[in-house]
């Protein structure tokens, strides 16, 4: 019993365990930042990181 409730439990805590997150990112059709993305320093200790080419997406 004790068991099946830390399986459980672990399920709960991240349900993607077993998904890869290539597999979803492209599910979720998101943007590929890889050699596409453009950092801006807002010069307060933040930044910004912007798509280059917003068509370029995870297949």
């Amino acid at each position: 019993m004790k068991e099946n409730r830390i399986k459980s439990l672990e399920y709960l805590s991240n349900p993607f365990l077993d998904v890869p997150l290539y597999k979803r990112l492209a599910k979720k059709n998101a943007i590929d930042l890889r050699n596409n993305k453009k950092v801006i320093d807002l010069g307060n200790g933040y930044s910004v990181v912007k798509s280059i080419d917003n068509t370029i997406r995870f297949k």
